[in-house]
């Protein structure tokens, strides 16, 4: 009761000013000064409503910065409600990494013009960079290898491989070099970097033994617990789940499928739960910004791959080498496949059981959309009774936007609402703008919202 009577308020007063229309992306301009350009983009029609460069800290090294994939919740992140994005950057002395940094920019917010400063990375607060390896040193570990998560309070997530420093120092990989995945809780508020457990370890060289699929992974807000009334201030307990996907190696070092999604405690490292990827998950993206208003949804959405194995979801037969987005409901559910995508990858190759195998690299429709992932935002976040989603994929240069609602079974089914015009760049990496909410309905709505806490606290 009390849950719908905090919706119906919140849904009202704010529902009317959350618009999820505008994405950011990031693009590479070879050849420029500053290497990365933005831009502000209309998700439904595709017109750039802003663009200008991105300029990061200054670096005596060539080729300079590396930036991450960007992947959605996986290597890029938002908090969505100020605007704030998270990626992380290798500086690249040669082939060696001098630096691995968090990046944190705020913007663009164009003017009454439609004109945006440069995104500009200086270190400074807001657009702040924290030199991660201050702690330790992690070496040159790729940073696709690398994830990074909100932990939808104020604290950015950073899972972190680390070699062991004889390794390093001997600058060969043994059969007993290990990579141990730890995790960084890293601050919002002061940039404090607090060491969590650690999520795995893993051997480099893997022979009969699961190694943890480089990029997928999604954090979700299972159990968040809310600390203050007014604030809406949260707290990301031991039951905040962070998946991962592994794959086993046998005998022969050759990768077996299907592969498993393991959720893990992000704090403690506890294994929480365990379930094969029959959906061959390339992405994931929680779809619920404000799970803890709706405690009975744990989706994400995501990308998958379908093959001709027995073992996938049964909406991938016949269509072997499709790509697919997929949701998992999180814990010990089977991930499933919403629908198939208009984008073919070819077969090439088979496995060790001798299968076909289908890699997303093998096509650049397929590497961009997986490289960027699905874009989710709830149509009405801050009311669970209304449940539709919007789903956004790059398709050949297009932003295709799916509407998804769940059937009577539970389950997300969906139709494709817009798609936009061709983008004129190949984003590299993309996120929601922040949500538009006027500060006046903002306090209406935690006023609103206070009171009725009294009035039934008063009834208890």
């Amino acid at each position: 009761m009390l849950t719908k009577m905090l919706n119906s308020i919140m849904g009202a007063t704010l529902l009317a000013a959350v618009t999820g229309t505008q994405l950011r992306y990031m693009y590479e301009t070879p050849g420029d000064a500053h290497n990365y350009a933005f831009g502000l983009v209309d998700a439904a029609t595709g017109k750039i409503q802003a663009a200008g460069a991105v300029i990061l800290p200054p670096t005596n090294c060539t080729p300079g910065w590396r930036l991450s994939n960007g992947t959605t919740q996986q290597s890029s992140t938002t908090f969505y409600m100020n605007g704030s994005w998270f990626f992380l950057g290798h500086e690249m002395c040669g082939e060696v990494v001098e630096h691995t940094s968090l990046f944190s920019v705020i913007g663009p917010f164009p003017d009454a013009n439609g004109a945006v400063a440069p995104l500009e990375v200086t270190g400074a607060y807001p657009a702040r960079v924290v030199k991660i390896d201050d702690l330790e040193t992690y070496g040159n570990t790729p940073i696709d290898t690398w994830n990074l998560a909100w932990d939808w309070t104020c604290n950015i997530v950073v899972i972190a491989p680390h070699r062991s420093k004889a390794v390093q120092d001997a600058g060969e990989v043994s059969a007993e070099s290990s990579i141990v995945f730890k995790t960084l809780q890293i601050s919002y508020y002061d940039s404090a970097i607090r060491p969590q457990a650690d999520l795995t370890e893993e051997l480099e060289d893997c022979k009969n033994c699961w190694r943890k699929v480089s990029g997928t992974a999604g954090l979700d807000a299972r159990g968040m617990q809310e600390q203050d009334l007014h604030t809406r201030e949260l707290n990301c307990g031991d039951e905040c789940t962070l998946y991962v996907v592994e794959q086993f190696f046998n005998a022969d070092g050759k990768p077996h499928f299907p592969r498993r999604i393991i959720g893990r405690s992000f704090r403690t490292g506890k294994v929480l739960s365990n379930v094969t990827d029959i959906v061959n998950t390339v992405s994931l993206t929680y779809a619920d910004i404000y799970t803890y208003y709706n405690a009975k949804q744990h989706d994400f959405i995501g990308l998958g791959m379908c093959s001709d194995a027995s073992w996938e979801d049964k909406k991938c037969k016949g269509n072997a080498g499709k790509m697919t987005l997929i949701a998992y409901k999180g814990r010990d559910s089977a991930p499933y496949v919403i629908e198939t995508l208009d984008i073919t990858v070819p077969a090439k190759g088979v496995d060790a059981a001798g299968r076909r195998m289908y890699n997303v690299r093998d096509s650049a429709d397929a590497t961009t959309a997986a490289r960027l992932g699905v874009s989710v935002i709830k149509a009405s976040p801050f009311d669970p009774e209304k449940t539709t989603t919007v789903a956004r994929i790059l398709i050949d240069r297009k932003i295709v936007s799916y509407v998804l609602n769940y059937n009577t079974e539970g389950d997300l089914s969906g139709r494709v609402n817009t798609t936009s015009a061709a983008l004129p760049h190949v984003p590299y990496m993309w996120t929601l703008s922040r949500f538009d909410m006027r500060a006046e309905r903002l306090e209406a709505a935690h006023a609103a919202r206070k009171d009725v806490l009294k009035q039934y606290a008063m009834e208890e």
